[in-house]
This record gives C-alpha cells, sequence and structure tokens, in this order.
C-alpha cells in the first residue's frame, strides 16, 4: 500500500467518526416504544456481534501467531534438538 492511499484512507475515517459524532450530538429524542421483543432483537444482535468477533479471532490467532514467531507448527526448539 502506498502512503498516499493509507492517507486517503485516514481522512475517510476521520470524515466518517465527525459525521457519526455529529449524528449522535445532534439528535432529537424520539418519542417512540420499544416492546419487548424490539430489546430481544437488540440482544440477539449484541451478542451476535460478540460471538462472531470471536470467531473471527479464533481463526485468524494462530496465523497472527505464526507472524510473530510465537507459534510455529511441529518446530524445534531453539536449540535444534
Amino acid at each position: 500500500m502506498r502512503r498516499r492511499d493509507f492517507r486517503m484512507d485516514f481522512k475517510m475515517v476521520r470524515v466518517l467518526g465527525a459525521v457519526c459524532l455529529a449524528t449522535i450530538t445532534y439528535a432529537s429524542p424520539a418519542m417512540a416504544y420499544l416492546d419487548p421483543v424490539s430489546g430481544s432483537m437488540i440482544s440477539q444482535l449484541v451478542l451476535g456481534g460478540i460471538t462472531g468477533f470471536l470467531v473471527v479471532v479464533k481463526l485468524y490467532w494462530r496465523r497472527f501467531l505464526s507472524k510473530v514467531s510465537l507459534f510455529q507448527r511441529g518446530a524445534k526448539n531453539s536449540r535444534g534438538v
């Protein structure tokens, strides 16, 4: 990746963060009713997101460790014995 691409990506993240912050800050109060089904769906969404994140971490954990040389499948110890 070129350095210029990184700068453009970083600018996009900053703009997106500013838009999200403005949306949260200037949101007007909603006079809405949340029934029990809505709460159940929100909790399922949160638990599903956490579970999905943990599965991704599990799938890429060994790849990460092999990149930092802490885990090598079938490797001998440092003395070569």
